[in-house]
């Protein structure tokens, strides 16, 4: 389907400078010009023309990246310079002993020389008959000029977006000297951290008690976990370990 757009744009350039044709004489005839005067329809299709092909066709090619659509205009722009290259020396196509093939590729090239630039007769009497002869020459270069200011404007575009989403980024690759700040590691789960010194479950027996109001005997028997630990000692059970250390941390 792509190969289709070049085929097409090329076609429609020759279609279209095919229509000036019917237009008689031929105001540019390689190697002179044929004076006349242009009617309001040829003035009209010709600015339409000129327009469409060396403006918004290749710039609406280069937004929208057709690549093949600049490729047909191009290669019809390159039709253009061909007369300029290949056109044969005059001393070629006189006297006496002139080659067929001189004679076939010279009106080959004049036809192509008509053929471009009678799209392009009635732009004269407002730019010159050397600019309106010069037309048919931009059409190559634009084709080439424009999807690359387009590429231009894209990259700088970006640059300019991803600078203001991602300063510090845009940043470290301007400057590869500078560093990044370290990044704090991240902490899986929930940490609790409890109070360095705690109350022993002992401790708050006794505080309990003393806080009841018992009497001294009471007070004596459950003011010190030492005795608690001793009188289990001696009924052979092993007390229990506190799960506190020296610290008061609580142990794992």
């Amino acid at each position: 389907m792509r190969r289709d757009y070049f085929t097409c744009v090329f076609l429609a350039c020759i279609a279209g400078a095919l229509a000036f044709i019917c237009f008689k004489p031929l105001y540019f005839v390689y190697g002179e010009i044929n004076v006349r005067e242009f009617g309001l329809w040829e003035t009209i299709f010709s600015s339409l023309y000129t327009v469409f092909f060396l403006l918004i066709l290749p710039i609406v090619a280069s937004y929208a990246r057709k690549n093949w659509i600049l490729f047909g205009l191009g290669f019809y722009g390159l039709l253009a310079y061909l007369p300029d290259w290949f056109y044969p020396a005059p001393e070629l196509l006189t006297g006496e002993e002139v080659g067929i093939g001189n004679a076939i590729s010279a009106m080959v090239l004049r036809g192509i020389y008509g053929l471009v630039n009678a799209p392009f007769a009635a732009m004269s009497p407002t730019f010159g008959n050397e600019m309106a002869s010069s037309f048919s020459k931009w059409i190559l270069p634009l084709a080439i000029i424009f999807p690359f200011l387009f590429k231009v404007i894209r990259f700088y575009k970006n640059a300019y977006a991803q600078e203001q989403l991602n300063p510090a980024e845009s940043i470290r690759h301007s400057s590869p000297n500078v560093k990044p700040a370290p990044e704090k590691p991240e902490i899986l789960g929930t940490v609790i951290s409890g109070p360095k010194n705690a109350a022993s479950p002992e401790q708050v027996s006794i505080n309990a008690a003393i806080q009841s109001g018992g009497n001294d005997e009471t007070k004596m028997k459950i003011i010190t976990p030492a005795n608690i630990e001793k009188k289990q000692s001696d009924n052979g059970i092993e007390p229990p370990k506190s799960p506190y250390d020296e610290s008061g941390a609580i142990r794992l």
